[in-house]
């Protein structure tokens, strides 16, 4: 996650940032708004941190969960792929369908019967 995300889901994050450092008060929170030299500042003020741990702590935060959403990214990429693929066999049933119904078909349907009892047979 970079900051530019941080910003624009400050609304979603801000509570994990209060759970994160529950020194940080509602309205401490409210002046951050997204804002990562206000956060590394309030972090200074309410823990003591020197600027380079403030940013360190900030930095951590950023990078916390990163494998779970490299996680949900892959599966949204397979789900994708899967649904792609869904689409690409039910166009391929209708052309079997299709092709079922033309005038080869009964054909198709012989040798189909005569596959399965050589199998069984």
């Amino acid at each position: 996650m970079n900051w530019e995300h941080i910003k624009a889901d400050w609304d979603d994050v801000k509570g994990k940032v209060k759970s994160k450092w529950g020194k940080l008060t509602d309205n401490d929170v409210m002046l951050i708004d997204g804002k990562w030299d206000q956060l590394v500042g309030k972090l200074r003020h309410h823990y003591g941190y020197d600027k380079d741990r403030a940013e360190r702590e900030v930095d951590a935060f950023l990078n916390e969960g990163e494998g779970s959403r490299t996680a949900a990214r892959s599966y949204d990429a397979a789900a994708a792929r899967a649904a792609s693929d869904k689409k690409r066999t039910e166009k391929l049933a209708a052309e079997a369908e299709k092709a079922l119904e033309s005038p080869e078909g009964d054909g198709l349907r012989e040798a189909e019967r005569r596959g399965k009892a050589a199998k069984h047979g």
